[in-house]
């Protein structure tokens, strides 16, 4: 775990086994309304398995959250370990009389060592393009399930935010980049894939092309400005 983490190993552990029992929970409502053929049992067995996962994808969240902490706080105590190396040797430079010639050639010969020992650094490998249709079909998908999050906005049964929702698809997503046979099935059809792994309803997946686009953050967070009297 990342130092600044507010959670223990302990505490990680019984996120992922609730998540796992949030999971079975789901799957065993979800069979029992697909088993039976009472519209009653099956609206009441919709209901739950909304709810329940709804709380699977809440503790999903929480761990893909947890994660990027996790990784930030690594990336950064990874920049600060390398700016301390790089100003090591000025704040720990021995006392040298800048007169001295010979304190400066022993310096220069000391240069000229490094160099003639310095391993060889192989050139990187090239990159392989990104397929355009997969990347046409992700900004597609991207499009279809952030209209039907914000849609959906005012209509949430748990604290989750838009945002949560958001960064939740962003995850999503980026599994998606590997897996090669990700545009192999229609896009409707991944749209409603994605619904159901967000806990969204699927009745409006047909309707997203109708739906607007969620507002830009800045400007929704911009100030109005004020009318003069």
């Amino acid at each position: 775990m990342a130092p600044n983490s507010i959670f223990t190993d302990r505490e990680q552990e019984h996120l992922a086994e609730l998540t796992e029992m949030d999971m079975a929970l789901a799957r065993h409502v979800h069979a029992h309304a697909l088993a039976s053929d009472d519209p009653a049992v099956i609206a009441e067995m919709g209901r739950t398995y909304q709810r329940a996962s709804r709380s699977a994808r809440q503790s999903i969240a929480l761990s893909a959250k947890l994660r990027r902490d996790a990784a930030r706080d690594v990336a950064e105590a990874a920049r600060l370990a390398e700016r301390a190396a790089l100003l090591t040797p000025w704040t720990h430079r021995p006392d040298t009389d800048v007169d001295d010639d010979s304190a400066w050639d022993e310096e220069d010969g000391d240069e000229d060592d490094a160099s003639e020992i310095a391993p060889t650094v192989e050139p990187p490998a090239p990159l392989t393009p990104p397929d355009p249709a997969a990347l046409q079909r992700e900004a597609d998908l991207r499009s279809a399930l952030r209209r039907l999050i914000w849609d959906e906005r005012e209509r949430l049964e748990t604290e989750e935010t838009p945002d949560d929702l958001f960064a939740l698809l962003e995850e999503r997503l980026e599994s998606r980049r590997r897996c090669p046979t990700s545009c192999d099935k229609p896009l409707e059809t991944q749209v409603i894939e994605l619904c159901v792994a967000l806990g969204l309803p699927t009745e409006p997946a047909a309707t997203w092309r109708d739906l607007p686009d969620p507002p830009d953050r800045e400007a929704v967070e911009a100030p109005q400005p004020q009318s003069s009297a």
